[in-house]
């Protein structure tokens, strides 16, 4: 038998209004939960990439420092005493900066507005964002205080670091220990908790990646 006229108006009805607007609700739902996991990737990505800088920085500068690498001093390449890393914050808070550069300025071990500063090795991440805490395993983990500058002899490639002060910078005491060192810890300050640390042997200079504090 052929379909009735009543039954034919019941295949033909469309969507209520209430179905429309479930139907929209968990759009928005979806779109809600897709641009939260996109804007987690993209922080967690940027937060990555900010890290491995801060990682590259220091292997380059004891690179430069074991390989003696040049730099221009008043027009002529020279190989400067050391290289150097200073890590530290901006006056009212704001952004921390990495630096790296050559010792060739006035005053030795300490970080001057005549040191030569190395070409895309200058770095300055939003406080808003990240924190960096610094470490001293000599002789249990306790915090630094920043501005701090880490020094890589060249020729030699020693390691030293310092706290910068007002009167002048103040060597963080030199452990023998193999495994004492100097470390960053970077971390997220809002959104999706990220943590990551730079450990620094202090007798060898080796900046390691590591979750956590030895």
């Amino acid at each position: 038998m052929g379909r009735t006229m009543k039954n034919d108006r019941q295949f033909a009805r469309g969507f209520t209004l209430i179905e429309l607007l479930i139907v929209l609700a968990m759009i928005g739902i979806l779109g809600v939960i897709a641009l939260a996991t996109f804007f987690n990737t993209i922080g967690t990505f940027t937060y990555f990439g900010n890290y491995k800088n801060i990682v590259s920085t220091f292997r380059t500068a004891r690179s430069m420092a074991i390989t003696n690498a040049t730099v221009p001093v008043n027009g002529v390449l020279e190989v400067p005493d050391r290289y150097g890393i200073r890590v530290s914050e901006d006056d009212i808070g704001n952004t921390y900066n990495i630096d790296l550069f050559a010792d060739t300025g006035d005053t030795a071990l300490e970080f001057d507005g005549r040191d030569y500063l190395i070409p895309e090795k200058q770095y300055s991440i939003n406080r808003d964002l990240y924190n960096i805490v610094a470490w001293d395993s000599n002789p249990t983990n306790k915090e630094i205080d920043l501005p701090i500058v880490f020094f890589y002899e060249t020729r030699s490639g020693n390691f030293y670091a310092y706290r910068e002060e007002k009167l002048g910078n103040v060597l963080l005491p030199k452990a023998n220990q193999r495994y004492k060192y100097i470390a960053l810890q970077f971390e997220t300050a809002s959104g999706r908790y990220v943590n990551r640390f730079l450990i620094t042997f202090q007798v060898s200079g080796l900046p390691e990646e590591y979750f956590e504090l030895l």
